[in-house]
């Protein structure tokens, strides 16, 4: 079962609405961008805690949410789509295949929120890191055992690399 959301609010995939409920007004006092000017990661924060409470506190979005997992990529995939003819994807976490099934979808990437993209053992081009620097509301991108050259790179250039 994939747990981040449950994470982000810091409680058990057991919880009930009102603990949703007092995790989600709990840090989002605590990391209000408006109340913390000095922490650049705050804006962020309140995106992953507005993404996981809007899934979470949602019945039917927090069970098919339970019921899908990242390992199960054609789930998720569907799942991805789902969203995104609705709304921004904003705070939730995207891999490569996800990518390339919002295009085939003919989704327009640069208007869905985009904002972590899990590129973990990936082989990227050139044109491909061209295309993923476009996305102007990515912040992070997790590239760990991920072949990509340096010209790639540069195209990648301010964004977080993990």
């Amino acid at each position: 079962m994939n747990n981040c959301y449950y994470k982000v609010l810091g409680i058990s995939p057991s919880a009930d609405l009102e603990v949703i409920r007092t995790a989600y007004r709990s840090l989002a006092q605590r990391f209000h961008p408006d109340k913390n000017p000095d922490f650049n990661a705050a804006t962020d924060k309140m995106q992953k805690l507005n993404e996981a409470y809007r899934v979470l506190s949602n019945a039917k979005n927090r069970k098919e949410y339970d019921e899908l997992s990242k390992e199960d990529k054609q789930a998720y995939n569907a799942y991805v789509i789902r969203l995104a003819k609705t709304e921004t994807l904003a705070g939730l976490c995207l891999f490569k295949e996800n990518i390339d099934e919002l295009k085939e979808n003919r989704l327009e990437l640069s208007k869905l929120g985009i904002t972590e993209l899990d590129l973990r053992g990936c082989d990227l081009s050139e044109d491909k890191c061209k295309e993923i620097s476009e996305l102007t509301s990515l912040q992070t991108l997790y590239l760990q055992q991920t072949n990509i050259s340096d010209a790639g790179l540069g195209h990648l250039a301010g964004l977080t690399k993990l």
